[in-house]
């Protein structure tokens, strides 16, 4: 079996470029959450599809 951390490293690796002061605004949300960056990151994107989805089934009605 493997360690968690060796689970969360087998995905799917993605680049991703930062305008200037976001990278910085994501590791400072990051250190407050006490959360890693690419942890928020992931969560931000989670709060943001969920977020489209539910816009998407009240436009559908």
């Amino acid at each position: 079996m493997h360690s968690p951390s060796r689970r969360a490293q087998a995905g799917e690796k993605y680049i991703v470029r930062f305008d200037s002061g976001q990278k910085a605004a994501l590791k400072a949300l990051a250190a407050q959450n006490r959360r890693s960056m690419n942890a928020e990151i992931l969560l931000l994107i989670e709060c943001g599809l969920a977020a489209a989805n539910a816009q998407s089934e009240r436009t559908a009605k």
